[in-house]
């Protein structure tokens, strides 16, 4: 598994992404288990309206998305749930040529980290890393593991927390030093 870690803000992930975009068009399908098969999917990051925007305090619980090439068709899974309905399930199981991206970002007074991984080693997926990586390294700070967008650094240095959980004491923050 690769995983490139960030922390960022709309604001600093948009232009990483639109680079991306620029190399290889994409398509960013909302992970999860739904209840439908009408499966929320964008072509643009600049289309998801909360891109930067936790939904959660924690990096685990917010939103995800399925990045692939919009060329390619999403694989649904589907699973009997409770009481024998239908679920559809996305995720990297039935589609090797992606990856993950979760945004997660800003966070009532913190920035919650986020990332971009793939369990896959196909030709694809590792042009996803690539080009991922490619973006953090021309737009990003290095601090630690992890990749600090321009906005959350500044943010950073005016006391905003940076944390993979704001639930979590503030003597397991981020540091940028």
């Amino acid at each position: 598994m690769s995983q490139i870690n960030f922390l960022a803000t709309k604001e600093d992930l948009l232009p990483v992404l639109s680079l991306v975009e620029a190399a290889l068009p994409l398509r960013y399908t909302l992970t999860g288990n739904f209840e439908d098969d009408r499966i929320e999917a964008f072509t643009s990051s600049a289309q998801i309206a909360d891109i930067g925007t936790a939904s959660s305090p924690r990096s685990a619980g917010s939103a995800t998305y399925l990045i692939t090439p919009v060329s390619q068709v999403v694989n649904v899974r589907t699973i009997a749930g409770a009481g024998g309905k239908t679920r559809y399930l996305v995720d990297q199981l039935t589609n090797a040529d992606s990856g993950i991206l979760a945004p997660a970002g800003k966070w009532q007074e913190a920035i919650v980290a986020g990332y971009f991984s793939t369990v896959s080693d196909t030709e694809i997926s590792k042009q996803l890393m690539k080009l991922f990586r490619s973006g953090f390294r021309k737009h990003f700070k290095k601090a630690g593991e992890f990749w600090v967008g321009p906005e959350a650094y500044a943010a950073a240095e005016l006391g905003t927390r940076l944390t993979q959980s704001a639930d979590s004491p503030s003597k397991f923050d981020i540091s940028i030093q």
